[in-house]
């Protein structure tokens, strides 16, 4: 949830959103709350090691995020399916995007992608559409640029908070720590070569490798979005993050570090409370009401939401397109 948020404000203050289309903002939307969809605390090389079944299905080619978006459309079935109201290639570009927006977060393309960004940025007119008519194709690199745009927005949300005040990043850090050490452990017990930033035996610099992380991932992404910045941008704010980042550096400076040797659930408990067991939900959820409910198809939901004339026109399309799919498949 907290990268869908900061997704969402970063893409506000940035004056993105004026820029992108509705399925485009939907899209970063769904994409940001999925993104880590299915996640089991390992990263992509304890996959790729082990031959786990997300490696070698998707080839050791960002498996976690190949798998987190297959997961996000995969649940998106029956009445969990959102997005079948859409036009079909309303669909079609929707689900392109999400998947384009979650395979970005694999951490190992970061610098690649800022390259990308800042050579698209240099070219000139980024993010322009029909406001410079000698530039022929303007147009058509329009979707691209928000779409690329959009990429840095989700990973400054992944990995942004070295940005954010200290108290929530001195928590995250320690909780990315933990989990860290968790595969390490893992890893030595399997007979594995332990991965890097995972051996809590080894002499561990805390304030120096979130100096690291801050300057080399979570400033750097900030300062790619004050690169296509809109004339209707908060760039006070957005500048104000990267004051958070210098001061988050003093504070480890200061911090009296956790133990790493004995870092694990129990002690991130004890330092910042027990996490959350519960759904948070904006209203009030009465699971015993709710068990009691006969779900329905998405025809039936549909039925309730349109007159009647319009749900038969519906349904006779939907019909007459599937007898004709049927009719090519029988042809060939």
């Amino acid at each position: 949830a907290q990268v869908c948020a900061l997704s969402a404000v970063l893409a506000r203050d940035s004056g993105w959103s004026s820029k992108a289309d509705d399925l485009q903002s939907l899209a970063l939307y769904v994409a940001a709350l999925a993104h880590d969809m299915g996640h089991f605390g390992r990263n992509n090389l304890f996959c790729t090691k082990l031959e786990h079944p997300a490696a070698l299905i998707w080839n050791d080619l960002s498996a976690l995020e190949n798998m987190h978006s297959a997961l996000c459309f995969a649940v998106m079935r029956g009445d969990a399916d959102i997005l079948h109201t859409l036009p079909y290639i309303d669909q079609v570009r929707l689900r392109k995007a999400v998947i384009r927006f979650i395979l970005s977060t694999d951490i190992k393309d970061h610098h690649s992608s800022l390259a990308r960004l800042d050579a698209r940025i240099k070219a000139g007119y980024f993010m322009q559409a029909g406001e410079n008519a000698f530039a022929e194709d303007v147009e058509i690199k329009y979707e691209e640029d928000v779409l690329l745009a959009g990429e840095t927005l989700i990973k400054t949300g992944d990995i942004g908070h070295g940005l954010m005040p200290w108290t929530a990043h001195r928590e995250w850090s320690y909780r990315v720590s933990a989990e860290f050490f968790g595969q390490g452990d893992e890893e030595r017990n399997l007979g594995l070569p332990i991965s890097p930033l995972c051996d809590r035996t080894a002499k561990t610099n805390m304030a120096g490798s979130q100096a690291f992380f801050i300057d080399v991932f979570s400033s750097a992404v900030m300062e790619a979005i004050l690169g296509f910045i809109q004339p209707d941008a908060d760039v006070e704010k957005l500048k104000s993050y990267l004051e958070n980042g210098q001061t988050n550096k003093e504070m480890w400076k200061t911090e009296v570090h956790l133990d790493p040797l004995t870092l694990d659930g129990k002690m991130l408990e004890d330092h910042f409370g027990p996490s959350d067991t519960e759904p948070r939900l904006p209203y009030v959820f009465d699971r015993g009401e709710f068990a009691m409910m006969q779900t329905k198809t998405p025809q039936e939901n549909l039925r309730e939401l349109v007159d009647q004339d319009r749900f038969q026109s519906y349904m006779s399309l939907q019909m007459s397109t599937r007898s004709n799919k049927g009719v090519t498949r029988n042809t060939h």
